[in-house]
């Protein structure tokens, strides 16, 4: 795997913790923006504007693209993990999630250094593939 693609992955991952809040925060952002659209069309022709504000929003969320990128990451990465073994759950959880050395973490499951990076980059070819990244 490219050096990049895995900085990516990787970040994917080191984010994962904070989707719940950032999905949150996005949707709010959307639901309650700071300004209003003032409708300017005095007596033209129609406006592109939906003039429902209920289904404006429910429209502006669902066509957001940096919530849907952010939605799917977090789905990819819950199906990815669901799929995997326990000691490679508890690899990425720990290494990703927490920030734990890959040393305590070996001690903990009862393995390898090496056995563990090994497993963590199966898992970021796993990912990769699942995020539809070059490798």
């Amino acid at each position: 795997m490219r050096t990049c693609t895995k900085n990516y992955v990787e970040g994917i991952l080191k984010l994962y913790p904070a989707y719940i809040k950032m999905i949150a925060e996005k949707e709010q952002s959307i639901l309650n923006p700071d300004e209003f659209y003032i409708d300017q069309n005095i007596g033209g022709s129609r406006s592109g504007y939906v003039g429902r504000p209920t289904e404006q929003k429910g429209m502006t969320v669902m066509s957001d693209k940096d919530l849907e990128i952010i939605k799917n990451h977090k789905k990819t990465i819950e199906d990815t993990l669901r799929e995997a073994d326990f000691i490679t759950v508890g690899i990425v959880e720990a290494y990703y999630f927490t920030s734990t050395k890959i040393d305590i973490i070996a001690k903990e499951l009862e393995t390898t250094p090496d056995m563990c990076n090994k497993l963590k980059r199966r898992y970021l070819g796993i990912l990769a593939s699942e995020l539809k990244v070059l490798k």
